[in-house]
């Protein structure tokens, strides 16, 4: 029997057109991401110049611009990693590990967010901000380690000049990658633990504070929203990367949580600002709303000092024709 028909032969041809089936998949679902978002931020830009623009630079501002543009940076990093069909063999580490830690930088900007969320959620407690600034850095850290040990993993299969079939992982630790995730997952439980707590030890939800158009409801509504949805994906990735065959499907979630993580960080930014415009025009809703009709020019709304024993309040001074948030 010769080499080409042995069943060891016929086995790794399998494989072999198995993986490059893999490959397109993932890439198309990669490109499709940035369809994505550029339909989003087609969609959502009109409310993005009305309600954010006018606003005054703040850190979260600075992470609102961040998590709305980047991802336009990073779509490009993604596309010429998964649309390049010549990239081969070694050709493929630059790409592959600049879309990896790319990945990371937007989950690391999307985290930003929603741990500046929760301090807000708690009245600014100062003994909550002095626990998730190291935590935060701790668990960003711990993503960064097992993403370095899972690039160095990293190998690629070495196709002949002109294939174009891109890079088709041969090697990878995907229980490296996987531990990424975990890491993410664990970040995610515990913002939303704390924040369930903070609600709870406040009443937030019991009392009715604000009715539909409160800035707390609204806060926690979004925040349990977006750990439903990334959390689900945190743990599709984690299934993919035990699960899946290890031939690049493991990869098939990756930029699929990443985009979405995006888009749902940037929504919820805009969507608070929508909410805070309708609140200060239906000012009546909320029982521990101020309304200043001196005659300070400024908007602001901005939560109180934190006190263990009452409901945060919100302050809002009323400017005629836009409002701005201090913390968002």
């Amino acid at each position: 029997m010769s080499a080409v028909t042995s069943p060891a032969a016929q086995a790794a041809a399998a494989k072999l057109i198995e993986a490059i089936k893999a490959n397109v998949l993932v890439n198309y679902t990669a490109i499709g991401c940035t369809a994505l978002v550029v339909a989003d931020y087609l969609q959502t830009l009109p409310d993005e110049i009305e309600y954010m623009w006018p606003t005054d630079w703040s850190l979260v501002k600075v992470l609102f611009i961040l998590v709305r543009y980047y991802p336009f940076v990073h779509t490009s990093i993604s596309t010429w990693h998964h649309g390049t069909g010549s990239l081969t063999g070694s050709k493929c580490f630059v790409p592959f590990i600049m879309d990896a830690f790319s990945c990371l930088t937007v989950t690391l900007i999307c985290e930003a967010i929603s741990y500046i969320r929760l301090w807000a959620f708690s009245g600014r407690n100062k003994y909550l901000l002095v626990f998730l600034v190291p935590y935060y850095i701790a668990i960003r850290g711990v993503e960064y380690y097992y993403l370095i040990k899972f690039v160095k993993s990293l190998d690629f299969l070495k196709a002949p000049a002109g294939a174009n079939l891109g890079c088709i992982t041969t090697k990878a630790e995907s229980k490296l990658l996987s531990a990424v995730f975990i890491a993410v997952l664990i970040s995610l439980t515990s913002v939303t633990l704390l924040m369930m707590f903070i609600a709870y030890q406040r009443r937030l939800i019991a009392e009715g504070i604000g009715g539909s158009g409160s800035l707390f409801k609204l806060f926690y509504r979004d925040g349990i929203f977006y750990f439903v949805c990334l959390s689900s994906f945190a743990i599709a990735n984690i299934i993919c990367d035990f699960a899946a065959p290890q031939n690049g499907m493991q990869f098939i979630m990756v930029q699929v949580m990443l985009h979405t993580e995006g888009l749902i960080a940037g929504r919820m930014l805009i969507d608070l600002r929508v909410h805070a415009r309708k609140d200060i025009l239906t000012t009546g809703n909320l029982p521990h709303l101020l309304q200043s009709t001196t005659d300070r020019s400024r908007t602001d709304v901005e939560f109180a000092p934190y006190n263990s024993h009452v409901v945060p309040r919100v302050f809002v001074q009323v400017r005629t024709e836009t409002a701005s948030l201090k913390d968002y």
